[in-house]
């Protein structure tokens, strides 16, 4: 995984691979690409990004869901992981999630909705919702 940046606009502190353990039976391999967690700050303003690249559908949408899910659960737990220690930063998700955006994975896993205005604390704006 890689984030290409342009260093005007965004300066970067850290960053570290995130191992995504995948569940036996939904792919061929146990585990997927790591997850590029990057701390920074984007104009001014304190960020933390996950560049994904999420397991294909591959053997059918049903059988490697639950590889897609455990991806969206090690980001959506490293999200709540980050927030007691650097409570109130922003965050970013991005990539080839390989769902819809109102697949499970994603409004479950990540808790990624499309209604900006009524979002819990915990809950992720995807403005791919809409479309």
């Amino acid at each position: 995984m890689a984030l290409i940046y342009n260093p005007k606009y965004f300066k970067m502190e850290r960053s570290r691979p995130v191992f995504v353990k995948i569940p036996a039976g939904t792919k061929d391999a146990v585990y997927s690409r790591d997850i590029l967690w990057v701390k920074g700050w984007l104009d001014g303003e304190r960020v933390q990004l996950f560049v994904n690249h999420w397991p294909s559908r591959s053997g059918g949408q049903k059988r490697s869901e639950p590889a897609r899910m455990a991806a969206a659960l090690t980001v959506r737990h490293c999200i709540d992981s980050l927030d007691i220690i650097t409570p109130g930063v922003k965050t970013i998700v991005m990539g080839d999630l390989n769902d819809e955006p109102v697949n499970n994975s994603v409004t479950r896993g990540l808790k990624a909705l499309g209604d900006v205005k009524n979002l819990k604390p915990d809950e992720l704006y995807n403005p791919w919702v809409s479309m």
